[in-house]
């Protein structure tokens, strides 16, 4: 048995030429480190198709990016993945900071704002918020009440949605004679719990209201629903294996964002409140929220985020993504870099606040962040609303963030230069801040990743044929503009070769060809489930998952093969899912898919259960996609739940049995 040894990308790569069928014939990774199941491709012993393989083998180079043999057990803290995978995250992260930076960069101030209304209408889809959420009654109740010399601390709740349950404490001035400007606090990851029992992160920012009750500002402090009393989750793709997360289009940052919104709905129902004079600040990831709202809402007049975005280079390159759980990051279907976020405050007072030892929010990631955002300032005439503050230290709320903080708000808000003569410390017993006794049994917070956003419903059965033709169409238009926008925009042409794990050949009674999919590189396997869940997350900040490069890899094979006569392709588990969607996305006429025919076992029932795809769960249902290919392919499926196949059959049953081309075994 031959075996020839090539050199791709810096990999040598074994392959085993196999004139029975029974070796294995290996294609290095190009963007996708690992396999869950494994993908069959049957052929015809042909000496076109075993031409085209071996040419493409050799011709490979330009598209290995990425590593055949991952090895992601390098210090994250350093960003190394691996030498070839960090190639990939550079040169996609650079083209999205080339995008961004020119549509930061328009030809006026004029053109800016003109497409500010749909940069913001992206930002808002990206956080679940398109369209926004019904603004339903606040039902508002205060709880309890703290008196102290020069201020006042109301315990209250209200619900940004029915059962979303909102806590915090409102500091007020002790006297008050007329409306003053108001400052929404929001707070970062700081638990504070006793005996099991949270009382809620807004007991650990007490301070930051405290001071602003005493220098004449109305304070509302929120929790957020991680660390809140009723203790939701932030952390789903992080360490909760919730990668539907993903494919529903949902991100924890989007709830914190309603909560920031309809917050500031509520204070400008308090009559202490001149809701003309609201400004926003936290830090961490209260500092993350103030951007999202800032951005969204012109209500807030200033905005002070400390500690809250870096750059998409930080995140992705440098490994700053290890640090930080869901609530930080949007899902990134139009593929942002985080500077673009911060310019949509612009021209409101913005003052970007960090530390310069801050290991999770790099100092150079933040330099560059402003240095853009300032070119957006100086592009309206206000450069004098924009404000740096870099500070020394770690990441910590410190005193020397704290004190220009508070300066920045009296100056905007207040039109005052006073000094600041006091600083700002905790005085109360968090149990004294507390709002609920008893958590409602109406809340939501804790399955809030089910509902926020809508999910695709099931479709009525199309009248005729041609109406479901035309539905298919839409279909994959829709795919490719909402959920595979992170695939290339100008797809290559000439012959393609999946970098898709590792391709061999087997035996096979009928004398065709088996090529098989198997496990990827040790190294990821072999990697923490930290390391890998962090691998799969940077796919994701850059608009992508991993099993959506897969599909795309798939697709582009199964092109370059449509033409051939009698081509079975099989999969199992998630891999037959990738397989649906790559013959379901593939771009040839109807005409040259006859020779193929797909063999997809182990379906699960739904697309929760599924690989993950940005937003699919919006777009479409597992049942109704399986149909739709149905009508494309020959189409097996075998050892799946009956739900998967069910729209099929009853499309069969109401439009002829030729509709759908499927065989339930």
């Amino acid at each position: 048995m031959p075996t020839v040894k090539v050199k791709v990308s810096g990999f040598l790569v074994a392959c085993r030429i196999c004139e029975s069928g029974d070796g294995p014939l290996c294609l290095p990774n190009r963007v996708s480190p690992g396999a869950n199941k494994k993908v069959s491709i049957l052929v015809n012993k042909s000496a076109s198709i075993m031409k085209y393989l071996l040419l493409a083998l050799f011709r490979c180079s330009a598209w290995l990016s990425l590593a055949a043999f991952l090895n992601p057990l390098a210090s994250a803290a350093g960003g190394a993945v691996h030498p070839d995978l960090d190639a990939y995250f550079e040169a996609e992260v650079k083209g999205i900071e080339k995008r961004t930076h020119h549509v930061m960069h328009p030809e006026s101030a004029a053109k800016w704002e003109d497409q500010k209304p749909e940069l913001k209408r992206q930002l808002a889809e990206m956080l679940g918020l398109d369209p926004m959420p019904s603004r339903t009654p606040l039902e508002p109740v205060v709880t309890g009440r703290i008196e102290r010399e020069d201020y006042v601390v109301e315990n209250l709740h209200f619900q940004s949605m029915p059962g979303l349950y909102v806590t915090g404490n409102l500091y007020l001035p002790k006297q008050i004679d007329e409306a003053v400007p108001a400052i929404l606090y929001v707070c970062g990851h700081a638990p504070v719990k006793e005996n099991g029992v949270s009382y809620g992160n807004k007991t650990a920012y007490q301070h930051h209201g405290i001071w602003f009750a005493r220098h004449g500002f109305v304070c509302l402090t929120i929790d957020t629903i991680q660390l809140g009393e009723i203790e939701g989750i932030h952390h789903g793709t992080y360490r909760e294996n919730r990668w539907w997360w993903n494919s529903r289009g949902y991100t924890s940052a989007g709830v914190e964002t309603w909560n920031g919104i309809r917050a500031l709905d509520y204070l400008q129902t308090r009559p202490e409140v001149d809701g003309e004079r609201m400004g926003m600040t936290g830090r961490s990831g209260g500092g993350v929220y103030s951007w999202w709202v800032g951005a969204l809402d012109d209500r807030v007049k200033a905005v002070v985020p400390v500690a809250g975005i870096t750059d998409l280079r930080n995140y992705v390159i440098d490994g700053a993504v290890e640090g930080h759980c869901d609530c930080m990051f949007m899902v990134n279907r139009y593929r942002w870099d985080y500077p673009l976020i911060a310019s949509l405050i612009a021209p409101r007072a913005l003052l970007i606040a960090n530390s310069d030892k801050d290991s999770i929010f790099p100092l150079d990631g933040v330099v560059r962040t402003h240095r853009q955002v300032r070119d957006v300032y100086g592009l309206l005439g206000a450069e004098d609303r924009l404000g740096l503050l870099i500070t020394e230290g770690p990441h910590r709320d410190t005193q020397d963030l704290q004190v220009p903080s508070f300066r920045w708000f009296q100056r905007w808000l207040k039109e005052s230069d006073e000094l600041i003569g006091r600083a700002a410390i905790k005085e109360i017993a968090p149990i004294e801040l507390k709002v609920f006794e008893k958590i409602p049994p109406d809340e939501i917070i804790t399955t809030v990743d089910e509902v926020f956003v809508p999910m695709a419903k099931a479709r009525e059965l199309p009248k005729s044929i041609s109406e479901w033709d035309r539905f298919i169409e839409q279909l994959r238009a829709a795919l490719r503009f909402e959920v595979f926008m992170g695939w290339p925009q100008e797809e290559p042409t000439g012959e393609f070769v999946p970098g898709f794990t590792f391709w061999k050949t087997s035996g096979n009674p009928s004398g065709r060809l088996l090529f098989q999919v198997d496990d990827a590189g040790k190294g990821f396997y072999q990697a923490s489930d930290h390391q890998r869940n962090q691998i799969r997350r940077r796919y994701m900040l850059i608009g992508q998952t991993l099993d959506s490069m897969r599909v795309f890899e798939m697709k582009r094979f199964m092109e370059q093969l449509s033409g051939n006569d009698d081509i079975t392709l099989a999969a199992d588990g998630d891999m037959a899912v990738n397989l649906l969607y790559a013959a379901f996305m593939m771009d040839v006429p109807r005409s040259l898919n006859h020779g193929f025919r797909l063999q997809l076992s182990g379906l699960p029932e739904t697309l929760k259960e599924a690989p993950d795809y940005l937003n699919i769960m919006k777009v479409t249902r597992l049942d109704e996609c399986l149909a739709a290919v149905s009508r494309r392919f020959d189409v097996v499926v075998e050892d799946c739940p009956g739900a998967v196949t069910d729209y099929a059959s009853r499309l069969n049953v109401h439009l002829g049995s030729n509709v759908c081309r499927l065989t339930i075994k």
